[in-house]
């Protein structure tokens, strides 16, 4: 009777320790290989699947659920990529020609690297893909439904990721490389998983309360063509969209609106009919969007000859004497040519003044909106000292005018200022006109020397580094004021898509507290992508506070990410709570608390254990898998449904049942063996 006693409770004990060790895992779920082909989620080359904020670990562990039919040719398309035609730092998980998986990164200072896994993933059937780099014991692993397949030399990676992430698909403006399989699932994790851990997924699907989870994502075919949620909780939610689309909810209660035009260069050169299309339509909406100025951000052309020079004009041109605008000299705009074009009276009778009156490169005007006076300032390409001096001048005798800035190489793709390092910064080799004794500026350097000084700057504009997303970013001047700064720069769009002219609007809220920007192609008659229609707020933020979303990027200080409200990035310091009780102390146990902010940081206090019972012999340092042991401060908000630090320590319904059916069964047993 002893022995049977002993036996069930070893059992009971040790299907418990089961349940809790798998909390966080759902048992209900099936395996890849049981679902229909039918199953998951589809994509296309005008469809969008966007991360919502940037990743801020790279992932060392991809896992997919993905299905691929026998006769598919070629290569098949990104599982999960950030890439945008390699100016950023950037990691693929693709499929590639044969079927075979491979992992592509591009490094921060330009150079790539590819590992390729020899098998044919084409099986007309559910497969669980997962991939590990392991850079320090240097190692790429590939695992398919559980099980080692390959290993290869590994390459280390950094985290340096400056572009969202797109499932299914990546960041090019043709998105020619979307999957053209289906993907029932994907998991992200920052630490290199084990090969038990990966065939224990392949069995009950993602460890969502894993400490090492980034992302998980749940994509059965009701998902389709919806938002999905971020499993985790770590707040990686994606949105759905299409590349183009006709149909949207019209901005209202605007005063008037500026137009601006990023690089035509690939336009003007390869579909010169086609860019008279893009100022037809700013006289044809001349009235209907209150249009008030139209400002040009540079690299008009692009081999600089004068067929393309003539294009530009005859287009450009239609504009005077309806619309007022300006122009700015690209990097493919040589001195010369730009100034033999445009250096008219009918250009030059629209502005203030010039730096230099025999060029038009560098010119000023002043316009006034309603009850608003506003300065307009064109900068030349990299503008030297010598005229940041003379913008500086101009600013100062219009203090109460607003400022305008449009210069042609001021920001880069990852929001920040054209700086050491960056790809594309301003050179003078590009120009044998531009004199040789003046230094160029970069974005860094206009920042410091210009824009920062004046607490009457409120917007710059700039194009020159390829985006296919308009990249709006805020920060403060020395004087406290809220600077906007935004790229507009559609020429891979027009590259790969064919000419769009596209047209960025900015619509100027009545009581002067927005901007609801629009980004429109006038060939195709459609916006551009859900993510580039959205709101900016102007006024200063202590004004009007930000509104932290759910869940952001953040560190021990500070969290950033989009306003919730406004659409624009911004960086601000925690606001802590009071400590909440996240697990009770027990006898001989630490408990633990919690301080949590709103944007998902929280810190990770200790509650000093109870005193032991005298007849409590447990053994103290023994902790359950799903549960930490650290007292250390937490990076993000965990799952409460088990595995991380909270109260709850993760066992599922599903194992708690069984664990109690048990219990019930051994006692019928007992009752009968008495």
């Amino acid at each position: 009777m002893k022995k049977i006693c002993k036996s069930v409770s070893f059992a009971i004990v040790a299907l418990l320790v089961l349940a809790f060790s798998f909390g966080g895992v759902n048992f209900n779920r099936v395996n890849a290989a049981s679902y229909p082909a039918t199953d998951g989620v589809t994509f296309s080359a005008n469809e969008y699947y966007e991360v919502t904020k940037k990743l801020e670990k790279m992932p060392q562990t991809f896992e997919a659920e993905i299905y691929l039919p026998v006769g598919l040719s070629g290569r098949i398309g990104c599982i999960f990529s950030n890439y945008d035609d390699g100016l950023s730092p950037c990691i693929s998980l693709d499929i590639v020609d044969g079927g075979k998986p491979c992992l592509y990164y591009n490094t921060p200072n330009g150079a790539t690297w590819n590992r390729v896994v020899n098998i044919d993933l084409r099986r007309d059937s559910w497969v669980h893909l997962a991939i590990t780099n392991d850079q320090e014991k240097n190692e790429f692993i590939c695992y398919v439904d559980g099980v080692k397949v390959d290993s290869v030399i590994s390459s280390t990676y950094a985290d340096d990721i400056a572009v969202r992430f797109i499932i299914g698909g990546d960041n090019r403006s043709d998105n020619s490389s979307y999957f053209k399989g289906r993907i029932r699932s994907l998991a992200l994790y920052s630490d290199v998983r084990s090969q038990s851990e990966i065939a224990r997924d392949f069995v009950n699907g993602a460890y969502t309360a894993d400490e090492n989870a980034i992302a998980v994502y749940d994509m059965p075919a009701s998902s389709a063509q919806n938002d999905l949620e971020d499993l985790t909780g770590n707040g990686y939610n994606v949105n759905y969209g299409k590349a183009f689309y006709t149909q949207k909810p019209a901005v209202e209660n605007y005063a008037y609106s500026f137009a601006a035009i990023g690089d035509t260069q690939n336009i003007t050169e390869d579909e010169p009919e086609k860019l008279s299309i893009i100022y037809d339509w700013l006289l044809a909406n001349k009235e209907a969007k209150k249009i008030a100025h139209v400002f040009g951000l540079g690299d008009i052309t692009d081999m600089n000859t004068e067929t393309e020079w003539r294009t530009a004009k005859s287009a450009i041109s239609k504009l005077n004497g309806q619309i007022p605008y300006s122009l700015v000299r690209g990097n493919h705009d040589i001195t010369y040519m730009y100034n033999k074009t445009f250096n008219n009276k009918t250009y030059t009778s629209q502005f203030g003044g010039f730096y230099d009156e025999s060029k038009i490169e560098n010119s000023w005007k002043t316009m006034t909106l309603g009850n608003t006076d506003y300065l307009f300032i064109t900068l030349d390409y990299g503008a030297c000292d010598e005229v940041l001096s003379w913008a500086s001048r101009i600013i100062e005798a219009f203090p109460t005018h607003k400022v305008v800035i449009t210069t042609h190489a001021y920001m880069y793709t990852d929001g920040t200022t054209i700086g050491e390092g960056d790809a594309v910064p301003p050179s003078d080799a590009t120009d044998i006109n531009y004199a040789p004794t003046l230094k160029y500026n970069d974005g860094d350097a206009i920042w410091d020397k210009l824009i920062s000084k004046h607490g009457n700057i409120f917007l710059v504009m700039s194009g020159h580094v390829s985006c296919n997303n308009l990249v709006t970013t805020q920060r403060k001047g020395i004087h406290g004021n809220t600077v906007t700064e935004m790229l507009i720069d559609p020429q891979e769009v027009d590259k790969r898509l064919g000419a769009t002219g596209m047209v960025a609007m900015l619509y100027f809220s009545e009581d002067g507290n927005f901007i609801d920007v629009e980004y429109y192609s006038t060939v195709n008659e459609g916006f551009y992508k859900e993510t580039n229609q959205y709101r900016v707020n102007i006024v200063d933020k202590e004004v009007s506070a930000h509104t932290t979303p759910a869940s952001c990027e953040h560190d021990a200080t500070y969290h950033w990410g989009k306003c919730s409200s406004c659409g624009i990035s911004f960086k601000e310091e925690h606001t802590l709570g009071e400590w909440v009780v996240t697990k009770e102390p027990a006898p001989g146990v630490a408990g633990e608390k919690r301080q949590s902010c709103e944007c998902g940081y929280y810190k990770v206090g200790e509650i000093p254990a109870l005193p032991k019972l005298p007849d409590d012999d447990s053994s103290s340092g023994s902790t359950i898998e799903g549960e930490s042991s650290s007292g250390s401060q937490g990076g993000g908000a965990q799952d409460s449904s088990g595995g991380g630090c909270g109260s709850s320590i993760g066992m599922n319904n599903a194992g708690l049942l069984f664990a109690l059916l048990c219990v019930g069964g051994a006692s019928l047993l007992l009752r009968k063996r008495k």
